[in-house]
């Protein structure tokens, strides 16, 4: 199944945790052998390689062979660099719509007092009784 056909690669491009990790660590690293990359995601090397082929035809990554034909490098290319802001923003209005406001943590943090005080009433009578 292609990368466009699972919506990786739509519009504003969504990206697997999976294909997050390999997009970070090129973006963190640079470009990076196949088996660097391998090492830094703890993943074996077949697999790492069918995963950059699948990005590489999805438009996310490229492939180079500089200097030796038998060492490939895999770099992020601007659609991958796309994909990955797109990704880091999606996740950043995610966790901000998930924190609670001011006043939600002040209204927490006035049940906790409440809850505190009652367990704590609550000792003092069964050590006085």
């Amino acid at each position: 199944m292609a990368l466009a056909e699972r919506g990786e690669l739509a519009a504003e491009p969504q990206v697997s945790p999976v294909v997050a990790r390999v997009l970070v660590t090129l973006d963190r690293a640079g470009p990076l052998t196949i088996g660097s990359l391998a090492r830094r995601l703890r993943t074996p090397v077949a697999s790492v390689s069918r995963l950059c082929g699948r990005l590489v035809r999805g438009g996310l990554l490229e492939r180079a062979r500089p200097g030796d034909r038998r060492r490939v490098v895999v770099s992020l290319t601007p659609h991958g660099a796309a994909a990955l802001r797109s990704h880091r923003a999606r996740r950043a209005r995610r966790l901000a719509r998930d924190m609670p406001g001011a006043r939600e943590t002040a209204g927490l943090l006035l049940a906790l007092r409440r809850v505190r005080d009652r367990l704590r009433e609550e000792e003092a009578g069964e050590e006085s009784g």
